[in-house]
């Protein structure tokens, strides 16, 4: 990436800085996971397919240490201004 690219990137990151984090229900937030999970365990290209309308760029899932009959993971990715 050029220098000139990420000046804008910088420029771009700090203006969305300023922007008021939206707030969303918490039941609203663990139901939406709830299917998720639930569609990334029947069809996982859906659930990538479901996932990716609502994203800007590409998502970005790194592996993180877990116990035993668990699955973590950190999750990165800019959704969409109009995601809903």
């Amino acid at each position: 990436m050029t220098l000139e690219g990420l000046r804008g990137e910088q420029a771009t990151s700090e203006k969305a800085a300023k922007l008021p984090k939206p707030r969303m229900h918490p039941a609203w937030v663990a139901n939406k996971l709830q299917r998720l999970d639930e569609l990334l365990r029947r069809d996982p290209r859906r659930a990538k397919a479901e996932i990716l309308k609502h994203l800007e760029g590409d998502l970005e899932i790194v592996p993180q240490p877990s116990l035993a009959g668990e699955r973590r993971a950190e999750i990165r990715g800019r959704a969409k201004a109009t995601a809903s």
